[in-house]
């Protein structure tokens, strides 16, 4: 059985009642010198404990302190593999402590290393995430990862995904669940975020078995927000809970870049506010480098073809249809397929929709190395 100590133990009885929020369970813990004399005297502030939760909450309160309770949650804990951080844990990330209602016991699967690297940031988007945007923030996700930075994001579809599919491959990724962390939402993304326990770590502020309620997306945005140095937006409306990630790192003093968006793009509108009101605007990768003080390791050199110069060209303006790349490229449609192919698994073009295409980066001579067929 992993070893916790009394106080350790304290901060996971408390926390184990779902029915308090992170401020009440703070006001409790106040009142004590030490965490574990929660566990030795209950009746000490009988009054206050009925006060802040009621009558109901001191009696289970007690009752559970008497059955042995706590060792039945730390058996859970250690037969799924659930290693939980307390306040009182050595490893809690200090940036965490800065922030309002931070919570008291983060449950953790995976490497808890993680949470106290040195640049943690964070990158978020809606479920509808346009396609330009998503490969772009997956490839923003793989280059600051493979430069050490750590990705902290959800686990939703969209830009969440994105994010984690460009961290995976290093281990550099830390997914904060609105769930219990053996209840993942959406189920449709369950195998993703194991692979994140295997080679990252994925965390939540709630008991493992805990199912997501509504109200725990906006708050768990706090804790992403929290833990990063900044924040990428790379989606959302203005209903979207990006926007609460948002609004949370402004709070807390965290620098925050957004994509640019083509007016009247509803998944873009809270980029654009943002960007409006002071957010930096984001490209690629080295603008979020340049402000952390972090050095790519990694500098991509890409080599296009004559003939995929040729076809990036026509489609370098902005979402082109396939006919007209045709048209302006001159080639058939047998010849230019195979290209198209090759400029998408390069990551420099994304189709966008039907037979249509958008450039993914902004080439220019000195990043082109273009050679002859």
């Amino acid at each position: 059985m992993m070893n916790l100590n009394e106080n350790e133990k304290a901060m996971l009885f408390l926390d184990s009642f779902i029915g308090l929020d992170a401020e009440k369970k703070l006001k409790i813990l106040s009142y004590y010198s030490c965490p574990s004399e929660m566990l030795e005297n209950p009746d000490e502030i009988q009054n206050i404990l009925e006060e802040t939760a009621g009558k109901e909450f001191y009696r289970d309160f007690k009752d559970k302190i008497k059955s042995g309770y706590v060792e039945k949650l730390i058996a859970y804990l250690d037969k799924t593999g659930v290693i939980p951080v307390t306040v009182e844990s050595k490893n809690y990330p200090s940036d965490l402590l800065e922030i309002n209602n931070y919570p008291l016991v983060l449950y953790c699967k995976g490497n808890c290393d993680l949470l106290n690297k040195k640049n943690l940031f964070a990158i978020v988007g809606s479920r509808n995430t346009q396609s330009v945007n998503y490969a772009l923030a997956e490839e923003i996700s793989s280059d600051l990862s493979e430069s050490g930075v750590v990705i902290v994001t959800g686990t939703a579809d969209g830009g969440d995904t994105a994010a984690i599919n460009g961290a995976l491959k290093t281990g550099n990724v830390i997914c904060v669940a609105a769930s219990g962390v053996d209840n993942i939402y959406p189920s449709v993304n369950k195998n993703l975020i194991d692979k994140v326990a295997e080679n990252g770590l994925v965390i939540s502020e709630y008991f493992p078995t805990v199912k997501s309620r509504q109200w725990m997306f906006p708050y768990r945005n706090r804790i992403i927000a929290g833990l990063s140095k900044g924040v990428l937006i790379v989606s959302g409306s203005f209903k979207s809970g990006t926007r609460h990630t948002a609004n949370y790192a402004l709070e807390y003093g965290k620098d925050v870049f957004a994509f640019p968006y083509n007016l009247g793009v509803a998944s873009g509108e809270i980029c654009n506010y943002l960007i409006k009101n002071g957010a930096y605007l984001c490209e690629n990768s080295q603008d979020i480098l340049s402000i952390l003080g972090v050095e790519p390791t990694i500098q991509r050199q890409i080599a296009l073809t004559e003939i995929e110069k040729k076809v990036y060209d026509a489609i370098s303006a902005g979402s082109v249809h396939v006919d007209v790349i045709a048209s302006q490229t001159g080639l058939k449609q047998f010849q230019l397929t195979p290209v198209i192919m090759s400029l998408e698994i390069k990551k420099i073009i994304v189709k966008d929709g039907l037979n249509t295409y958008s450039p993914l980066k902004i080439l220019n001579n000195e990043n082109d190395n273009s050679k002859d067929c």
